[in-house]
């Protein structure tokens, strides 16, 4: 980790198909309940980086359907950055709450299965 970083988690580059859902956004209420299909473009233990057709607020909550590798996962997690590069093509990132560790640790262990497969 550089000096200038600020991640908890080291990141793998993996593809999975995810399902969004907005469960809340401040910003922009009539985003919530809006569901659409996306992929995430790396994954951590502590969160996911998005490729989506839209812009997603900052501190949006969402809900992600994330399968990855052989399994499904039901995620919460905010919106911490996002930025438009085309028209239809938006990067979001997301991190999952931390007082969820607990729940959290069928994850980690697939982000782990990733790491070591280097798929």
């Amino acid at each position: 980790m550089s000096s200038g970083e600020k991640r908890l988690h080291k990141r793998v580059p993996h593809s999975a198909p995810v399902v969004v859902r907005v469960k809340a956004c401040p910003q922009q209420p009539e985003l919530e309940g809006v569901s659409f299909p996306c992929a995430t473009t790396d994954i951590s233990e502590g969160g996911v980086r998005l490729q989506t057709d839209r812009l997603l607020p900052f501190d949006c909550l969402l809900e992600l359907e994330a399968k990855v590798l052989d399994r499904t996962f039901l995620l919460t997690g905010r919106v911490i950055w996002s930025g438009q590069v085309e028209e239809h093509l938006a990067y979001t990132g997301v991190q999952f709450p931390a007082q969820e560790d607990d729940r959290l640790w069928p994850w980690k262990i697939q982000v782990a299965r990733v790491f070591q497969s280097g798929k």
